[in-house]
C-alpha cells in the first residue's frame, strides 16, 4: 500500500505527512474501520498494526516552487520513501502554462534535478521511489527510460476517452 500526499513543500510538512501514515506508536493515523484487516486476512488487529507500519509506501508530491528549493531536505526525511512529480501544478506554481503535452524547457530541467535528487536519496532499508504523473504511453515510456521507477500511463479522463472512441469506432463499423 502506499500514500501520496499533495503539496508537500517542507520538511516539517513532510514529517507530518509521515506522522500521518503510520499508526501508533510510531505515528498518529487513525484506525477507521477493520474492513483492510479481514480484506487482507490478517488475524488480530494488533497484527494488521504491525503490517500496515511495515508495508507502507509513503510518497510526497512536489508541486511547489517552494518544494523545489526544499527537495534535498523533503527527500532526506525519514519516513519518506518517494517522491512523485506533479507536472500541471509544479508548471502553473513555477510560472509556466501547463504541460501540453510536455513541459516547458525550464520545468523539464527541474523535473530532471527532483529526479537527480531522488535518485541520490536511496535509503538503506528500502528503494527510494521517484514517481511521475504522464498522460500518454509515451510520455510514460519516455520517463521510464529516464530512470523514474513509478509512472501513471494516463489519466482516468484520458482512459476513458481512448476507451470509449475505441468502442464508437467498432459499432460505427459494424
Amino acid at each position: 500500500m502506499y500514500i501520496r500526499s499533495a503539496q508537500v513543500s517542507t520538511p516539517t510538512q513532510a514529517r507530518e505527512v509521515v506522522l500521518s501514515s503510520r499508526f501508533p506508536p510510531v505515528g498518529r493515523r487513525g484506525f477507521g474501520s477493520p474492513y483492510t484487516q479481514e480484506n487482507w486476512d490478517i488475524q488480530t488487529a494488533g497484527e494488521y498494526l504491525n503490517v500496515a507500519n511495515e508495508n507502507v509506501i509513503v510518497l510526497v508530491q512536489i508541486e511547489t516552487r517552494e518544494g523545489v528549493q526544499n527537495v534535498q531536505a523533503i527527500a532526506e526525511v525519514d519516513g519518506i520513501d518517494g517522491l512523485f512529480i506533479g507536472p500541471y501544478d509544479l508548471s502553473i506554481s513555477l510560472g509556466y502554462p501547463p504541460p501540453s503535452p510536455d513541459p516547458h524547457p525550464q520545468v523539464e530541467q527541474v523535473i530532471q534535478d527532483i529526479l537527480t535528487v531522488a535518485h541520490k536519496a536511496g535509503k538503506k532499508w528500502c528503494v527510494f521511489l521517484i514517481a511521475m504523473f504522464c498522460t500518454s504511453g509515451t510520455q510514460a515510456a519516455r520517463r521510464a527510460a529516464e530512470g523514474f521507477d513509478m509512472i501513471n500511463v494516463t489519466s482516468d479522463v484520458g482512459a476513458m476517452q481512448s476507451g470509449l472512441a475505441t468502442e464508437f469506432k467498432a459499432a460505427a463499423s459494424a
